[in-house]
């Protein structure tokens, strides 16, 4: 079974942490969680607003 992120609130708190574009942020996160844990999230709708891991 999945777990989906909501990703609404990323928008506002990426602005605050001076990276440019939310895709920059979640890479970020993307990254760290895979060197980690060994694990990786994806998009799972095309405005990007909701996140699984695979």
């Amino acid at each position: 079974m999945a777990q989906v992120f909501d990703n609404t609130d990323a928008s506002r708190s990426a602005k605050k942490s001076g990276l440019k574009t939310i895709r920059a942020k979640l890479g970020l996160l993307n990254a760290s969680l895979y060197a980690t844990y060994g694990l990786k999230y994806k998009a799972i709708d095309k405005s990007q607003r909701y996140y699984h891991l695979v």
